[in-house]
């Protein structure tokens, strides 16, 4: 086989990689914290120096190099590294402050957040406790979440959480190499083929790491149950046998249909399901950009958990890079009542049962799906379905953001 002939270049990116992952693993302890963030941005800014001594195997090094040279220069967090590796060797650790992010999860829009610095050595638990929460209204009580997140931040990249900003670093060099191993008409053992911007997927999720969740109501933390899978050809397989989709039936290739037509395989495929089970989970399915399929099964149990849920699953569309969103589920439905403004569906003494799908996407398709169901003996019997394109989908309203600062990057 031959040798890759960037081979130190990339075993460096690997090391940082590994030293990023340590500097992650020790964030609640503040001295390992500091020694790895020291070690892994010393790393990272040495893989230019390594991609420089191999600048005799490109035609025209200077030329190429010095396109990325000037979006370094031009890039914010890039210069940061830079200066920060130099002040590390220099004069010595970083300035740094460990602070937290608070806000309440109590509807659909972007919460105000209040933010302050807080001892490293203390848990977040013991933040919480130290919250002043007086002075908040009922309903707030009733089915607000207070999220808190824990952040290391430096004193001159204060926009970034030190991690993201490591991580921002790392997906930037990986373009670079990867752009170094095209120029070069070399193939490379390394997995250049990350989701995002380069990044490692852990790196995309690990906020989920630094963030708890409290029901307001209870004092109880919560965490989200969800699992992901990639849909596969094989569980379309197991779900024509089970639930009686016939060979003729076309199964849509997500590069080449509508998201409306992909949506109605799903919801007449939801509506088999809840005939033969007798019930429908909540799923959600983020289709990306090549067409792959991630399946998320959710566990929410309350409006509270909604809340949270949701906000996670708009997490995981960043982690992914998802473009498309349908999301599938049993709902009640009721019609408002004016003299009862913060009842729900739920509590509605007029609710119907309905299998709902919800579908959104970066480009700006919005649209459900929904037919009620009544029960007959041990038989369900569903309706005709209708479809809304002018129906407000608000607890889709955390992905709409993160794509609507994605068109604006």
């Amino acid at each position: 086989d031959l040798v890759c002939p960037l081979l130190t270049v990339h075993q460096r990116l690997e090391d940082a990689s590994r030293l990023w992952l340590k500097t992650a693993e020790n964030y609640f302890r503040p001295d390992d914290f500091r020694i790895n963030l020291n070690a892994c941005i010393t790393y990272l800014r040495s893989i230019t120096w390594v991609l420089q001594k191999s600048k005799s195997k490109f035609l025209d090094f200077e030329s190429w190099y010095g396109i990325w040279q000037a979006k370094m220069k031009n890039d914010s967090v890039m210069r940061w590294c830079i200066e920060s590796r130099n002040h590390i060797e220099k004069e010595g650790d970083l300035e740094t402050y460990s602070c937290v992010k608070v806000c309440i999860l109590s509807n659909w829009e972007e919460p105000p957040v209040v933010e302050f610095k807080v001892s490293p050595f203390l848990t977040t638990e013991e933040i919480a406790s130290n919250i002043n929460l007086q002075n908040i209204p009922n309903q707030v009580i009733e089915t607000g979440i207070l999220s808190i997140e824990r952040r290391w931040v430096s004193s001159n990249l204060t926009k970034y959480e030190l991690l993201d900003a490591l991580a921002y670093i790392y997906g930037f060099l990986t373009n670079l190499i990867k752009d170094a191993h095209d120029v070069l008409g070399v193939e490379s053992s390394f997995d250049y083929t990350q989701p995002i911007d380069g990044r490692l997927p852990i790196m995309a999720s690990f906020i989920e790491n630094r963030i708890i969740f409290i029901k307001l109501a209870t004092n109880e933390h919560i965490e989200g149950q969800k699992t992901l899978n990639e849909t596969t050809k094989g569980d379309i397989e197991i779900a024509r046998k089970r639930y009686g989709i016939t060979e003729s039936t076309n199964i849509p290739d997500p590069n080449n249909s509508t998201l409306l037509s992909i949506a109605e395989f799903y919801f007449e495929l939801a509506k088999k399901i809840l005939v033969k089970d007798g019930h429908h989970i909540q799923i959600v399915i983020l289709i990306l950009p090549d067409g792959n399929q991630i399946r998320m099964s959710l566990d929410l149990k309350d409006r509270s958990e909604k809340y949270m849920g949701f906000r996670q699953v708009a997490q995981e569309v960043v982690n992914t890079g998802a473009i498309r969103l349908i999301s599938i589920s049993e709902a009640w439905m009721a019609k408002p009542d004016p003299t009862k403004p913060f009842q729900t569906a739920t509590d509605s003494p007029d609710r119907i049962e309905i299998i709902k799908l919800d579908a959104i996407s970066f480009e700006g398709e919005s649209f459900s799906i929904t037919a009620p169901f009544i029960h007959e003996g041990n038989k369900i019997v569903i309706e005709d379905s209708i479809i809304d394109e002018k129906v407000k989908i608000l607890y889709l309203d955390p992905i709409r953001r993160i794509w609507e600062k994605q068109k604006r990057i």
